[in-house]
C-alpha cells in the first residue's frame, strides 16, 4: 500500500471514529419548537404557524400546542394536546383543549395485560364537561398473541373498518381478509392469500379487492427473500401493469414497469412536421417504464431515472454532506415542465433545522426548527 493510500486509510478510520462519537453521544430531546413561513401578499416569507412540542426522556410526545396567525399579524395559541403514558411507555391517553383551554376532546388507549392494545375511547366534552363516549378502534387477539380481528367505528358506533388475520401452525400469516364500508363511498372488500416457503418466508401474494360486490382489483406479488420481484396489477379482469425489480445488495437499482392499459404521450411521440396526408402512426399497446438509480461509494442514492418507452422523463437528483445527510434533493419532471427542489439544513446533532420548498426556482415554503435536549 502507498503512502497516500495508507494516509487516506487513517483518514477514514478516524473520521469515521469522530462521526460515531458524535452520534453516539446524541442527547434526548426535550422540545422542539417549528415555525412554517409561506409567501404573504407581497411575496415575501411570512410566519403562519408554529407548533411547540416536548418529550419525556423515553422520546414520547408529551405536549403539543399549535399556534396560528391572527390577521393582527400576532400568533395565538389555538389548540393543545397533552398525552401521558404509563410505566412502561404506553400510550394511555391524549387531552385536547381549544385556544382559551377549555377541554374539548379526550382519547382513552385501554391494554391488555399482555401488553396488547385492544381498545381506543374517544370522550368528547362541551364547556369542559362530558357530553359523549363512544368507542373508535378495537383490537382482539387470539390465544398466541396474534392480532385476530381489527375494528373502527364512526361517531354513531358503526363498524367502518373491519379486518381479520388467518394464521398456520407457525403462527405465520397466510390469509387476510378486510373490508372498508364509509359513508357515501362504495364498500370495498379485500382478501390476501400468502404463500410461504418450507422456511416460512414469502413466496407469492395474491390480494383481491372488490367494491360493491365486484372484482375491482387484482395484485400478484412473487418474492425472493421476501422482497418484491414482480408484481402484476389487474384491473377489472385486465393486465393493467407489470413491475419487476431487480436488487444489489438487498437495494432496488433497476424498477421496470410496463404498462399495459395507458400510452403516455411524450412531446416527440407525434412526427408534427409529416403533414396532414402523411399516414398515421400507429400507437403502441403499452408503455415501458424503467427506473435506474445511481449510489455513491457510501451507498447513498445520487440519482434516480425514469423513463418510459426509452425516454427520460422523470430525474431525481440528491446532495449530501460530510456525515450522509441529504441537503439537497432535485425533482425534474419533464413531461410538465416542473423543477421541485428540497433543501435541508442540519443542527450539530443531525436534526434538520431548516427544510426549504421551491418550485421551478421560486421558494414556496420553508420550515425551521429549534431543539432543546435534556442534560446529560
Amino acid at each position: 500500500m502507498s503512502l497516500n493510500h495508507t494516509v487516506y486509510a487513517l483518514f477514514l478510520f478516524t473520521f469515521s471514529l469522530l462521526t460515531t462519537s458524535l452520534y453516539a453521544q446524541k442527547p434526548i430531546i426535550k422540545s422542539i419548537q417549528q415555525e412554517k413561513y409561506a409567501p404573504n401578499d407581497d411575496g415575501d416569507l411570512a410566519i403562519n404557524l408554529r407548533i411547540e412540542q416536548t418529550f419525556n426522556r423515553y422520546g414520547n410526545v408529551t405536549r403539543q400546542e399549535y399556534f396560528y396567525l391572527r390577521q393582527d399579524g400576532k400568533l395565538q395559541s389555538d389548540r393543545k394536546k397533552i398525552h401521558s403514558y404509563d410505566s412502561y411507555g404506553r400510550h394511555l391517553n391524549t387531552l385536547e383543549y381549544n385556544g382559551d383551554n377549555i377541554l374539548e376532546a379526550e382519547k382513552k388507549i385501554i391494554w391488555d395485560s399482555k401488553g396488547n392494545k385492544t381498545k381506543v375511547e374517544d370522550v368528547q366534552y362541551t364547556n369542559g364537561q362530558q357530553t359523549r363516549t363512544n368507542v373508535s378502534y378495537k383490537l382482539e387477539y387470539d390465544d398466541n398473541g396474534n392480532k385476530s380481528t381489527e375494528q373502527y367505528f364512526d361517531g354513531d358506533g358503526n363498524t367502518t373498518r373491519n379486518k381479520t388475520w388467518f394464521y398456520n401452525k407457525e403462527n405465520e400469516v397466510i390469509r387476510a381478509e378486510s373490508w372498508i364500508d364509509l359513508k357515501n363511498k362504495p364498500k370495498k372488500e379485500i382478501k390476501v392469500n400468502y404463500s410461504r416457503n418450507s422456511n416460512g418466508d414469502l413466496v407469492k401474494s395474491v390480494s383481491v379487492e372488490k367494491v360493491n360486490g365486484s372484482v375491482y382489483r387484482k395484485d400478484v406479488r412473487i418474492f425472493n427473500n421476501n422482497f418484491v420481484i414482480q408484481w402484476k396489477k389487474y384491473l377489472n379482469g385486465k393486465l393493467d401493469s407489470e413491475f419487476i425489480n431487480e436488487y444489489r445488495d438487498s437495494v432496488i437499482i433497476r424498477t421496470t414497469r410496463k404498462n399495459k392499459r395507458k400510452v403516455t404521450a411524450l412531446p416527440d411521440t407525434e412526427d408534427t412536421d409529416a403533414g396532414p396526408n402523411a399516414p398515421k402512426k400507429k400507437k403502441n399497446k403499452g408503455d415501458i417504464w424503467v427506473t435506474n438509480s445511481e449510489y455513491d461509494a457510501y451507498g447513498n442514492i445520487v440519482i434516480t431515472s425514469q423513463s418510459v418507452n426509452g425516454k427520460v422523463v422523470h430525474v431525481f437528483q440528491y446532495e449530501y454532506d460530510e456525515y450522509g445527510n441529504c441537503t439537497r434533493t432535485i425533482e425534474v419532471d419533464k413531461l410538465k415542465d416542473l423543477k421541485n427542489e428540497e433543501q435541508l439544513e442540519y443542527e450539530k446533532y443531525g436534526n434538520i433545522k431548516k427544510k426549504t420548498i421551491l418550485k421551478n426556482g421560486k421558494i414556496i415554503s420553508r420550515e425551521e426548527f429549534v431543539f432543546e435536549y435534556f442534560e446529560r
